[in-house]
């Protein structure tokens, strides 16, 4: 399975096991991006970006995880108060 079927997986698990954060996952505008040396990371623009080869070894709970994680530093304004 490649990733973007792995992304679209933990995107409509989310939908059946969590309403709240899947809301919140389904507005991510998510891309691959080589720059991103580690995991993920999000701008404050709703953009969530990955590391392939990171991704790539992870399971859709854990990619559930990420997302989860990484929409809840826009929903809690990380960005913005970190300015």
């Amino acid at each position: 399975m490649n990733i973007d079927d792995k992304i679209v997986r933990a995107r409509v698990q989310l939908q059946k096991e969590n309403p709240f954060f899947s809301y919140l996952v389904m507005n991510l505008d998510i891309k691959e991006d080589n720059k991103v040396t580690a995991t993920c990371c999000v701008d404050d623009n709703g953009h969530l970006f990955y590391n392939k080869k990171f991704f790539e070894g992870r399971d859709t709970k854990m990619l559930q995880m990420f997302l989860c994680h990484e929409v809840m530093h826009l929903a809690l304004e990380h960005i913005e108060r970190g300015n």
